[in-house]
């Protein structure tokens, strides 16, 4: 019974230094982001202030943006371990709200990681091309940004932020049925 109460407090202390160390992490490629690139509030802006700017920032930027990914995607191991860690593995409805926000993770990751894998050609070919290449480049770079970034790194992963908070706050069903 020791062993199991040990690894169970193991457990609970491993998953809060995986919380702490997660949101740390980002919190820091966060304010990386926002002293050099002016995130967030840059993603509000039209291609021909944003795409110019990334384009500037260089490959320190796109690095910036992976390790803003990567720092948030540690809460993923956290967010997965709680039912564990709290002692609550049977808890059906906790453990549907930490996939949820394993899942709002997942998305939030698209959002961050297409500044790696998506941007950099369409910001060099809006920078470097013609007037009909730019106008092309601007559709092209508005629509996947308002998929990957607004639809499914804000609003989505944010709705199931709520989803999975909310989920992990219903109380646990007790085993006796009474009255």
């Amino acid at each position: 019974m020791t062993s199991i109460k040990s690894a169970g407090s193991r457990l609970r202390r491993t998953t809060g230094a995986l919380f702490i160390a997660g949101t740390v992490a980002f919190a820091l490629a966060a304010s990386e982001l926002s002293s050099t690139f002016e995130w967030p509030d840059i993603l509000r802006e039209p291609a021909d202030v944003v795409l110019p700017a990334f384009m500037a920032g260089g490959s320190s930027l796109v690095w910036s943006w992976l390790a803003g990914a990567w720092t948030y995607a540690i809460l993923l191991v956290p967010i997965l371990f709680l039912p564990d860690a709290l002692g609550r593995r049977d808890d059906a409805a906790l453990r549907v709200a930490a996939w949820v926000g394993a899942a709002s993770v997942s998305l939030s990751l698209i959002g961050f990681l297409r500044w790696v894998f998506v941007v950099p050609p369409p910001a060099r070919s809006y920078v470097e091309g013609d007037a009909t290449t730019r106008a092309a480049v601007d559709a092209a770079w508005t629509a996947q940004h308002q998929f990957g970034g607004a639809l499914l790194g804000a609003h989505l992963s944010q709705l199931m932020v709520i989803t999975g908070i909310g989920g992990a706050g219903v109380p646990r069903q007790s085993r006796c049925l009474s009255p």
